[in-house]
Order: structure tokens, then sequence, then C-alpha cells
């Protein structure tokens, strides 16, 4: 028991370590890709886009590999990692933006093979009365090291770029070690604690409708507000701060970073609502703030916008963890639900960066009321959706924990 404590405890930590390295990469390859590649908006959010729909890809086959070989598919998850401090070093060697799609690509299928197999067995060994809060302190962690990359960033920012990402590469050496020692202390026999089981029916008998009935409303949610998520946790939003706010690229990354951190204990009460009263209620609460926080943010105006990024970054982070507890949760498919809802958000960052970009494109120079930006106003739409698919969709399934 103790060890499995120690590993959940080095998840955890990877959560930190792991996002360090990609954030701490990405605003040097975006600003690398519009600054010296030249590439459009839609070509930076075709960068994100690569990169998810490689995620999206590996995270099913990776949630399945959970369920059948447990503690084992880690090596996969080392692995990830470790390839990855290689993938970054061959950034400052490419020509053109087509090279850098396929290398976010590349980074895309060794993520779903790194991060679906810990968000799993994360759950597999957590209790299921404070699931929720120890994926919130997950996803905080997380938080952090995006804070932690975009600082180093913007210290960094005037450096040479193969100087920037040699510590990238770093981060991802650290972590592929940390799961590495986790391996050795879960042991190979996984089972999870308190699964999802639906009233009144044999779980054995049941098993795939309960799967199919909970998973799919819940994969259509995490797709819908994924789409404007995209934007926050994708290369668009440093162009976006820089070119419609006017900030500086340090600037940018500063106060995406700070942002990240000042949205943690909201996450953390938001993910204390799920394990205490409804996961449905939670959902909502995330979702109407991501929807306020978006209508800020399409202001050009800094002192709207940035407590605008702020409330979205507080949606779309607090959805997160309230996704992962129910689909870990599922009895007999916890792992390929985890990989279905990653790929499902996955599908929804590639479309929302894509669509994103080509808006920021064609109607970038289009102001509604001559203050807010019509793109960011049309990207709300998909936070509508969801939230309407919480209140509907979700009530049966979703009402009790």
């Amino acid at each position: 028991m103790i060890q499995r404590k120690l590993a959940a405890m080095l998840f955890i930590v990877t959560a930190y370590t792991g996002t360090v390295a990609f954030r701490l990469s990405m605003p040097a390859i975006a600003f690398y890709a519009k600054n010296v590649l030249e590439a459009s908006m839609l070509g930076i959010g075709l960068l994100t886009s690569s990169f998810f729909i490689a995620r999206g890809i590996t995270a099913i086959i990776a949630g399945g590999l959970t369920d059948k070989l447990g503690s084992k598919v880690l090596v996969a998850s080392a692995a990830g990692f470790l390839l990855n401090a290689l993938v970054v070093q061959l950034y400052p060697a490419v020509p053109n933006i087509y090279w850098l799609l396929l290398l976010r690509f590349v980074q895309g299928v060794l993520n779903g093979f790194a991060w679906v197999p810990i968000q799993a067995l994360l759950g597999f060994i957590t209790s299921k009365n404070i699931r929720g809060r120890i994926y919130s302190i997950y996803f905080i962690l997380g938080a952090l090291g995006a804070l932690s990359g975009n600082l180093l960033y913007s210290v960094l920012s005037s450096a040479p770029l193969t100087r920037i990402l040699m510590i990238s590469s770093i981060f991802f050496i650290i972590s592929g070690i940390e799961i590495v020692l986790a391996k050795s202390m879960i042991g190979e026999n996984v089972s999870i604690d308190g699964r999802f089981e639906k009233r009144g029916e044999p779980s054995a008998r049941h098993a795939v409708q309960t799967t199919i009935l909970t998973i799919v409303p819940l994969i259509l949610v995490v797709l819908s507000s994924s789409m404007f998520s995209s934007i926050l946790k994708g290369d668009l939003i440093y162009v976006y701060l820089n070119v419609y706010l006017g900030l500086s690229r340090s600037a940018a990354s500063l106060i995406i970073g700070f942002a990240g951190v000042i949205v943690l204990p909201v996450n953390y009460m938001i993910s204390w609502i799920a394990d205490k009263k409804s996961s449905k209620i939670a959902l909502e609460i995330a979702l109407t703030m991501g929807i306020l926080g978006g209508l800020l943010l399409s202001t050009r105006n800094p002192l709207l916008a940035v407590p605008g990024l702020i409330l979205a970054m507080i949606g779309g982070s607090s959805i997160v963890p309230v996704t992962r507890k129910l689909a870990v949760s599922i009895r007999s498919y916890g792992g390929t639900s985890i990989g279905l809802i990653n790929t499902s958000g996955n599908i929804g960052s590639m479309a929302g960066s894509a669509i994103a970009g080509l808006l920021f494109d064609r109607l970038g120079n289009i102001y509604l009321a001559g203050e807010l930006v019509l793109p960011m106003i049309l990207m709300i739409l998909p936070l509508v959706i969801a939230i309407a698919l919480v209140t509907l969709a979700l009530k049966e399934n979703f009402s009790e924990n």
C-alpha cells in the first residue's frame, strides 16, 4: 500500500516535470514558426492539431493496453518520454512548417503512450472517495509545470532555440526515469477500487451496456469543450495575446503561466464538488465559467481579456479531472475509457485549433461593436453545446457519483 502511494506521488510529480518539458518548447516553436518560418495563423493552429490528432490515435491503443497489461504498460510510457527528448532536438533543423507539423505529429504519438497509462493507473490505485481530488492535484501539478515552462521560456526567450530545447529534453528524460521508478513500486497486479456500476444490474452481464450509456455522452462533452480549450492550451494563445492585445512575447508567456497558477485553487474546489456532491454540477460550473471567460477574452481590452483568460482556463482545466474520474470508474473498461475520452479531447483540440486558426486568418480583422474579436466569439459555441449536453444527456447517468 505504501509503495502504491509512492507510485501515485511519482505520477503526480511526472505531471509537473513532463509538462515543463512540453510547455517550455511550445512557445519557442510557436514563435519560431511565426517569426522565422513565417507561418500563417492557420499553420500555427495546425501545429496543435497535428499533435492532438496523433495523440488521439494512440490514446485508445494505450488505454486498451493498460486494461490488458496493467503496470507493464508503463514501459511504453517511459519510452514515450525518453523518445520525446530526442524529437525536440530536431526542431531547429527543419526548414519549413510542413516538417514542423510532422515533428509535432510524432510528439503526439509519443505523448499518447506516455500520458494515458499514467492517468489510468493513477485512478486504479486511488480510492474512489478521493479520486476526483487526486486527479485534481495531478492536473494542478501539470498546471504548475505549465507555469514553470512559461517562466523558463520568458527568461530564455532571447536565448538560442537549441538551448531552450536542450532544457526541454532534460525534463523529458527526468520524467521517463520517474515512470520507471513508479513501475517498480506498483507491482504486476493492479485492480481498481470502487468502479462504476449501474444500480440494480449485475455488473458482468451489463458491463458493455453500462459502458456505452456512460461513455458516449461523456465523449461528446469532452469533444465539444476541447474545441474551445485547444486555443488556451495550444500555440495560438501566445500569438493571440501578442497580436490582438499587443503584449510582448515575454509578457504573453508570463500571463499564460501565472493564469495557470491562479486557477488552481478553484480547480480543486470544483473537484471537491465532484467528489462530495455531484459530477454533473461540477461540470456545469466549469463550463459556465468557461463561457463567461471566453466572452471576456474576446475583447481587445487587456483589463477584461486577462481575467477572461483566467476564467476560461478555470473552465477548461476543471473539466479534465472530473471527466477522468468518471471515465476511470467504469467497470472493466477504466483504461479504455480513459483512452476514449483522451482521444475525443484530442480530436476536439485538433479540430478546434485548425478551425480557430482558419477563422483568425479569414475573420481576424472583423470586430463586433468595434471591440469583440469575431473568431473568438465563434469559438465559444462548442462550450454552449457542451453545457447543453451535461444538462440533458448526462443527467441520468451522472446525477449520482
